[in-house]
């Protein structure tokens, strides 16, 4: 239809305080290089566009309104221009502005508010700079834009309480800097986009779902600042999402500051995310790279990993968190070179069938309650992690949970370095577990596990504590100081061989209280001058030692009470008081032994009652 101002081939008028409605039409048509200068206009109720601009017509349009129309407020294609600043256009039955096909207008410090379609869209080889602009209330999206794009620059711009504040589809291709998105019910922004995209210094904040959703293509964003959304800062999801985050900050969301789910990959470095419920979650084969980021006071959990997750998680540092890291479900992720450091409970939290690896480098400092806890029949990997002075114990692996540790460094824990209960059952294998403050190892209330070629040292109680029926393999392992080095009592058990075991202050094996261990094969020796027990047998011992070399103590074996502890075929060798000594009532079966080079061979006393046969009892003092 006609337009109620159309201006065209070079024209160029000044055109102040109009007032156009309800044409059939376009309110004003600029095309053919038209131009034009427009003030204060009203524009209203119009059939068509309120402006309409093409084939290269510029105009400057300002201080207008451009409201009630039928169709779209500002419609700028085949190469239309013009440059619009401080407007307001409402209520439109389409977009407030739609660019298309070449066209690149400038569009500066507007209000595109309460349109029945989105606010601004450009689609299909449109352009232009939106900067400043305030786009809110439209019941579309604030910012569509979609098919091919000529890379519009939004910069500036505040979009508010949309159901979405921007929506990139399709092929489109932005830049967008500097905008503030905040509010939208479904999400601020989403890029569905594979086209570039880049995302740089904006504020994307408080949306009542996701504050910046990502579907598709290989997304820049760079300096953002995503803040106190509903239903997670950053979602990337998807096998055709692999985007690239760096130098963020996500703080205060409602859920996971970042999650990477449904096979979406992508790398995301140097971010910082602060006071996030969690901070980071991967989940559902979700597979990214994430390198040297801060994670901190995240109320749950710095890091979760869940649901067949993959991906690395490389040189990050994670702070202050409820728990550095939470794990649940079979997952693929592998850690490397963390320093997890602060947590108010869990450094690490593995449970519900929770597999991932930590690898060569990671630490984890200063937990509040177990620098790793590993429960309900979780198995991760550890290899190469230090795991170091915890207020509370070092690893602890209970309620069925499981667990590899191989080659790792546990020391200067208050609590235990190890501890295993309730069924825990972890494959534990050339670890050092030294100078805790407690036991080094804790094994109880049906603890197992199975304790191999590690070192265990300068801890200031037991080097190994087992009771209440608690059974470990124990095998191959260097015990050095505490106490008592090994100890077990209160119904404990468990089969060690072959271990080397240097004597405590009190003694290098305490089996008392229903105490039920088999020692087999093993070496006590003693670097202390003062009066060292090698093995002590209390009251209510039961158990086997046999084929073990006791020597350099001032007492090989001693027996204190009532028990059924049966010792044979061992070599008591060099101990300088006595080799075996009963007494307080003391009985045992001390049978097939070699006793030689000792002060006293063998001594009762006290009621001590031991059966002693077919012994080599030679050469003692």
């Amino acid at each position: 239809g006609m337009a109620g101002i159309c201006v065209v081939k070079g024209g160029n008028p000044t055109c102040r305080g109009n007032r156009l409605n309800s044409g059939q039409g376009p309110g004003i048509r600029i095309e053919f290089s038209g131009k034009g200068r427009f003030f204060k206009n009203t524009l209203s109720a119009h059939t068509g566009p309120g402006i309409h601009v093409r084939t290269e017509g510029d105009p400057y349009v300002e201080d207008c309104l451009v409201c009630d129309g039928m169709a779209t407020g500002v419609h700028c294609e085949d190469q239309g221009m013009g440059t619009f600043v401080g407007n307001q256009v409402t209520s439109n039955a389409e977009a407030g502005f739609l660019v298309e096909t070449q066209a690149a207008p400038r569009v500066l410090r507007n209000l595109i508010f309460k349109g029945q379609g989105c606010g601004v869209c450009v689609r299909d080889h449109g352009g232009g700079r939106f900067e400043g602009n305030q786009i809110h209330v439209n019941v579309g999206c604030g910012v569509w834009l979609t098919g091919v794009t000529s890379r519009p620059h939004l910069e500036g711009n505040i979009i508010t309480q949309e159901s979405i504040g921007i929506h990139a589809t399709d092929r489109s291709t932005a830049l967008l800097v500097g905008n503030t998105v905040s509010g939208c019910t479904q999400a601020n922004v989403v890029l569905a986009s594979v086209g570039e995209i880049h995302v740089q210094q904006n504020e994307v904040r408080e949306a009542r779902g996701v504050g910046l959703e990502i579907t598709r293509g290989s997304v820049l964003l760079e300096g953002n600042r995503v803040a106190g959304n509903e239903c997670g800062g950053v979602v990337v999801r998807t096998a055709e999402a692999s985007p690239v985050l760096r130098q963020n900050t996500f703080t205060g969301n409602k859920d996971a500051g970042l999650v990477v789910r449904d096979a979406a990959t992508g790398t995301y470095t140097a971010n910082l995310f602060m006071a996030n419920i969690i901070g980071i979650r991967i989940c559902d084969a979700g597979n990214p790279s994430i390198a040297d980021n801060t994670i901190s006071k995240a109320s749950r959990a710095g890091l979760m990993v869940h649901s067949a997750a993959g991906g690395s998680v490389t040189q990050n540092t994670f702070d202050h968190n409820q728990c550095g890291v939470e794990v649940h479900g079979e997952c693929h992720t592998v850690l490397q070179e963390n320093t997890i450091t602060a947590s108010l409970a869990d450094g690490v939290y593995a449970h519900s069938g929770g597999v991932c690896r930590f690898v060569e480098g990671n630490r984890i400092l200063a937990s509040a309650e177990c620098g790793v806890r590993v429960e309900g029949g979780a198995n991760p990997h550890f290899e190469f992690t230090i795991i170091a002075d915890g207020l509370h114990c070092g690893i602890k692996v209970a309620e069925g949970g499981r667990g590899t540790f191989r080659q790792n460094y546990v020391r200067n824990n208050q609590g235990p370095g190890v501890w295993v209960k309730t069924g825990g059952h972890p494959e534990f294998e050339k670890n050092a577990v030294c100078g805790g403050r407690d036991h080094g190892i804790l094994v109880e209330d049906r603890g197992r596990g199975r304790f191999v070629a590690n070192d265990v040292k300068a801890n200031a109680k037991a080097g190994i504590c087992t009771t209440t029926e608690g059974n470990p393999i124990v095998h191959q392992n260097t015990f050095r100081d505490g106490v008592n080095t090994l100890w077990v009592h209160e119904r404990g058990a468990g089969l060690y061989t072959e271990n080397v075991i240097t004597s405590g202050s009190f003694s290098g094996l305490l089996i008392e209280s229903g105490g039920n261990p088999v020692a087999r094969r093993n070496r006590f020796a003693c670097e202390l001058s003062g009066p060292s027990v090698a093995v002590r047998v209390g009251a209510d011992a039961q158990g086997c030692l046999e084929q073990n070399v006791i020597e350099h103590h001032a007492v090989g074996i001693q027996v204190d009470g009532p028990g059924t502890c049966l010792v044979q075929y061992n070599q008591v060798l060099h101990n300088h008081a006595c080799g075996l000594r009963v007494e307080k009532d003391g009985t045992c079966a001390f049978l097939h032994n070699t006793v030689a080079h000792n002060g006293v061979g063998v001594t009762t006393e006290d009621g001590g009652d031991p059966v002693v046969e077919n012994n080599v009892i030679t050469r003692n003092a």
